[in-house]
């Protein structure tokens, strides 16, 4: 029932209803894990007794009323490729905005990355991978450039501190996000082509059938030709002999 409701394609072509299905499956997740982050923020003085973050709880309102609005977009509007572009963008503009901030060889900044040249190709088309990779490769080569220049001043302080179990949590989700975005895209293609190899065996089944009704057809349209003309010579030599 919550599959019917809030993940299955409306969408009549096949292709569409495979990416459709992966971009709401996207959104409710991502929706889940705002509205998740979002009570964290608003119980944590109750739960840890720690001084309320106005500014997180407001970030977190706001994200969490957006991602809504994208999946309601995309949902009851039909509006599936200007939201999947949206989403894209947001995620490739994040991951610049971190190479910005902490440097090139900030491993998250370029995870999102290839997560945004990842999401390109699945939920817009293929070519739409190439477009994004090149547009983030100018980026990045711009702002090496404007650091090269001592225009822009990167923090990699960073770099000197050791790992942490939230470098491990955020690298992990963002294995996830990469993962099952491919598992989910790949599971509809096998489902696509099962249900073609179906079709084609249902097909297949229906010429063979056809091709035996037209050959008994044919057997009997001759037999009933050879009876006419065995009557028509019985006929003929009846009138030869009278």
């Amino acid at each position: 029932m919550l599959y019917n409701r809030f993940i299955k394609p409306v969408s009549k072509d096949s292709d569409q209803a495979e990416r459709e299905i992966v971009l709401n499956y996207l959104l409710a997740g991502i929706f889940i894990l705002a509205v998740i982050a979002l009570v964290d923020t608003v119980l944590a003085p109750v739960i840890s007794r720690e001084p309320a973050h106005l500014d997180r709880i407001v970030n977190n309102s706001v994200t969490v009323l957006f991602i809504g609005g994208l999946y309601a977009l995309a949902r009851y509007k039909q509006q599936h490729k200007p939201v999947a572009i949206t989403l894209t963008l947001l995620i490739a503009m994040f991951a610049c905005s971190m190479v910005y901030s902490w440097g090139l060889l900030v491993p998250t900044g370029i995870l999102l990355c290839s997560v945004a040249i990842i999401m390109a190709g699945i939920l817009i088309s293929a070519r739409s991978a190439l477009y994004v990779a090149g547009a983030i490769t100018l980026v990045i080569i711009g702002l090496q450039y404007a650091k090269v220049q001592g225009w822009i001043h990167p923090d990699v302080s960073w770099m000197r501190n050791s790992s942490t179990a939230g470098d491990v949590i955020g690298f992990s989700s963002i294995f996830f996000v990469i993962a099952f975005v491919s598992w989910l895209f790949n599971r509809q293609m096998e489902l696509s082509l099962l249900r073609a190899q179906r079709s084609e065996r249902a097909l297949k089944r229906q010429k063979d059938l056809l091709e035996i009704k037209v050959e008994k057809r044919a057997r009997q349209l001759e037999a009933a030709q050879l009876e006419k003309m065995q009557e028509l010579g019985r006929q003929l030599h009846i009138s030869v002999e009278s």
